[in-house]
């Protein structure tokens, strides 16, 4: 059966570095409109993961704009919610404190999700959006205080895992960067050492499968795509939805030797990621040497999709979200 009347939903996902939204309209015959989405960053992370406390600016940050979000949502028609919050709020010592607070001023209920969750949702958000053809493929999703990586086919995960490996914990934790900016040959390289001792016992469990593709999800990836595509040394062999593993060599050398008032400037990369990019960057590219692909295709699609889809699947005869 499908629905009776029309059904407007917010689906919010509360993350690391950003908070998203999608609001979609759920129709009558079984088929689904976008209504509105909305991206903002928010740094809920950010001075967290030295003594596993939000800040308070960090909460009042995200506090303001989820409630602004919710407001938008409503007036566009949106009287059920569905909030997750991943890696900072799971690991926070104050998390729920944060929850609570946006429940009171909302009325909205945010689940904290655990890592596996996490990935089984991205892994469902970005499937639902391909066509796998058969193939078994390597899902990586770069957040700001975790990496998930999955392996699975278009109809199951058959490995999950969250690290804890976010592009802005990594740079928190592990970057010392010059004065005006730069990371030096010498922190990439220490950089690459604590990343390739992070991944390297899931190295084998990657290579359990007959693995022919890699499919990558968020800002971080989606920034290094772009960047590459305008990126002089890149542009002549760049695959459009594609980044390689040399290109990944070629832009971590040329962003690192950037001062940070420059790297904001950089063709693609968002201003407020280029603090971070460096770090999600070699994380991305361990994960795929550790692989042996060449590189990563990307997707627009992500846990906030996976939210979507995961909802329509418990509507009885309601069909599968399609790309």
């Amino acid at each position: 059966m499908y629905l009776n009347n029309p059904r407007i939903i917010g689906f919010i996902d509360l993350g690391t570095n950003s908070v998203r939204l999608l609001v979609v309209r759920l129709n009558q015959n079984g088929s689904y409109t976008l209504v509105t989405q909305q991206k903002e960053v928010i740094r809920l992370g950010e001075g967290e993961f030295t003594d596993n406390r939000l800040t308070d600016a960090a909460m009042q940050r995200a506090t303001g704009v989820i409630v602004r979000l919710i407001e938008l949502a409503k007036s566009r028609g949106a009287e059920e919610f569905v909030a997750v919050a991943t890696s900072a709020t799971r690991e926070a010592s104050n998390g729920e404190e944060l929850c609570n607070r946006i429940e009171d001023l909302t009325g909205v209920q945010i689940h904290i999700i655990s890592g596996a969750e996490e990935a089984r949702l991205i892994w469902l958000g970005v499937s639902s959006g391909i066509d796998l053809k058969g193939e078994t493929a390597l899902f990586i999703d770069i957040g700001g205080g975790s990496t998930e990586i999955i392996v699975g086919d278009q109809h199951e995960p058959f490995f999950l895992r969250s690290l804890k490996l976010g592009a802005i914990r990594t740079t928190g934790m592990f970057v010392q960067a010059e004065k005006d900016g730069r990371v030096s040959q010498h922190m990439l390289f220490s950089l690459r050492r604590r990343i390739e001792h992070e991944i390297v016992h899931i190295a084998r469990h990657i290579n359990t499968w007959n693995i022919t593709r890699a499919i990558g999800s968020s800002g971080t990836i989606l920034s290094l795509e772009t960047v590459a595509a305008s990126h002089k040394p890149c542009v002549s062999s760049h695959i459009p939805g594609f980044i390689s593993i040399e290109e990944l060599d070629i832009l971590i050398r040329y962003l690192s030797n950037l001062p940070l008032h420059m790297r904001r400037e950089v063709p693609g990369l968002n201003s407020d990621r280029a603090d971070i990019i460096i770090a999600g960057a070699v994380i991305l590219h361990e994960i795929v040497k550790v692989s042996g692909l060449k590189g990563v295709y990307t997707s627009s699609r992500s846990l906030r999709d996976g939210l979507l889809v995961d909802y329509i699947t418990r509507i009885p005869g309601f069909p599968h979200a399609e790309p």
